[in-house]
């Protein structure tokens, strides 16, 4: 009895999609297993947009694996995800800020951050995707941990402490640390930038 011919892939299942991502519900993805004669077999081009648009509109291939190879028939999986939304998550963070001459010490204090996360579809992650830089307190000769607004011996600092307590007053925030570069799924790259208010 001769084997199935396979010239062109054809698809033998289809797994239901899932949501990988609990606070974003555009996150989704799905897999389909694949087979094709061992012949005609080529790996499919990641971030390569779902051939059944209308039904899965946004997906995109961002995993090979699985591969599995008779003389007659290669099998393999394909996974199909969505680029995320951008979105925010809450964070428990603690942070020491800063004192102010004569008036505080440093105080290190707990709160829930915001965590802005950005998502990227990119070979190259380190090169084209740029960190978000934290927010530093320092004055001429290097970072320091009070603030004050120079006059007499003082150097000023940057922020002032003026310029801090404004910001401390609207309440804006900062960030708080370097960005970090988070792997996904495929060419999919995520950057999380903590933000937490001026206190």
């Amino acid at each position: 009895m001769p084997f199935p011919d396979y010239t062109s892939p054809e698809m033998l299942d289809r797994s239901a999609i899932e949501y990988p991502l609990e606070l974003e519900p555009t996150a989704q993805l799905f897999r389909e297993e694949w087979v094709v004669n061992t012949v005609d077999y080529a790996p499919p081009a990641r971030d390569t947009p779902h051939p059944e648009s209308a039904e899965f509109d946004g997906f995109i291939l961002v995993d090979v694996q699985g591969i599995r190879k008779t003389p007659e028939h290669t099998f393999y999986e394909l996974t199909w995800a969505t680029v995320p939304a951008d979105h925010d998550e809450p964070l428990s963070y603690a942070f020491t800020f800063p004192g102010y001459d004569t008036e505080r010490d440093p105080p290190t204090l707990g709160m829930t951050a915001r965590v802005e996360v950005e998502y990227f579809v990119t070979d190259d992650p380190v090169a084209e995707i740029s960190t978000v830089p934290r927010q530093r307190f320092e004055n001429t000769y290097g970072e320091v941990a009070y603030l004050n607004d120079g006059g007499g011996v003082l150097v000023p600092t940057t922020p002032t402490r003026a310029d801090y307590k404004a910001m401390v007053t609207a309440e804006d925030e900062f960030v708080a640390e370097d960005s970090a570069l988070e792997h996904y799924y495929g060419n999919i790259w995520a950057r999380r930038t903590i933000n937490i208010i001026a206190q």
